[in-house]
């Protein structure tokens, strides 16, 4: 509610509330002769005569301690309105600040991520075409190998008639010798690309900060793809010593067996089973050679995919079908 009145000098004072009107009723502003006039609107009255008067001063009149809220002064309650304000604005401020730092740290965190996983995505890329380079070098070099044990026609040395060829049997076991020594050629070779790959990941990495890890990463992967090859010539050393020594039995059993319609007949049941056994091994030693492929073509995604179909080396075959 408003108030208005006329001072002394018949100017017309406006009061915005109670509170207001209730401290110039106190301070003698007020009197029951002072014209007086509630709202806009309404006409002047001496403030004896109106009610709202009569109340105020009687309001006025109390102690401090009993006066009601609303005869606090309204100075001080605009005071403590600036200053609740003022405090809110500044907790509303910090809000603002901590939430607009916490989404700048969430879109740095992100952006560094994004960043770190395209970098080891470039990384595994790199790596995974250098090591599939390994991978189809030693193909190569395995398809040679095995064109080199076809050359020999060990089938045809250890089958019929030339079982009885002592000249036959020499030349087996010589080229048995032969044939675990181009195993071990090929070990010496890959070991040497190897190399040749680590120094040419560690020059690309020191060239590009984006392969950041593609030394560590193509090492660890060729130590992989090593002991692998490793797995691969150990059969081959076993088939190269079965083959060796199917030959020395025949050897040292000339006078023990005879062919008959161009079957093979031994004297003794021991050293037939002995010669079914070498040519068992032999297929075994095959089998394990596919199942190794197998595993090794799950292991090293994209492997001989760049060869030619000619090119690549056929796993799981016995020398020349041997017996």
């Amino acid at each position: 509610m408003t108030f208005r009145y006329l001072d002394g000098r018949g100017k017309v004072v406006y009061l915005a509330d109670v509170a207001a009107f209730i401290d110039a009723i106190r301070r003698g502003a007020i009197t029951a002769d002072t014209p007086l006039a509630l709202g806009t609107r309404d006409s002047f009255q001496p403030a004896g005569t109106v009610t709202a008067f009569q109340h105020a001063r009687i309001a006025a009149s109390r102690p401090p301690e009993f006066r009601p809220p609303y005869a606090i002064p309204p100075w001080y309650r605009r005071r403590n309105v600036q200053l609740v304000a003022l405090v809110l604005s500044a907790l509303l401020l910090v809000y603002l600040a901590t939430l607009r730092l916490r989404t700048l740290e969430h879109k740095t965190a992100v952006a560094q991520q994004r960043s770190v996983t395209e970098a080891n995505a470039r990384t595994g890329a790199e790596a995974l075409r250098l090591t599939t380079e390994f991978g189809d070098s030693a193909a190569l070099a395995q398809r040679r190998v095995q064109n080199w044990v076809d050359q020999q026609r060990f089938g045809d040395r250890l089958r019929g008639s030339a079982l009885q060829s002592v000249g036959s049997l020499h030349g087996v076991r010589t080229a048995s010798n032969s044939y675990g020594m181009a195993v071990d050629s090929l070990l010496a070779r890959s070991r040497s690309f190897a190399a040749a790959l680590v120094q040419r990941a560690d020059s690309l990495e020191s060239a590009g900060p984006e392969l950041v890890g593609l030394l560590a990463r193509v090492e660890d992967d060729l130590a992989v793809w090593q002991r692998d090859l490793a797995a691969w010539a150990e059969l081959q050393h076993g088939t190269a010593a079965t083959l060796d020594s199917l030959a020395a039995f025949m050897l040292d059993r000339q006078q023990s067996f005879a062919l008959r319609d161009g079957q093979l007949t031994f004297l003794s049941r021991s050293d037939g089973a002995r010669f079914r056994e070498l040519g068992e091994a032999l297929t075994t030693l095959s089998n394990r050679e596919a199942s190794w492929a197998e595993a090794v073509r799950l292991k090293h995604s994209g492997w001989m995919e760049a060869l030619p179909a000619d090119a690549r080396p056929r796993f799981g075959r016995t020398p020349d079908n041997a017996p």
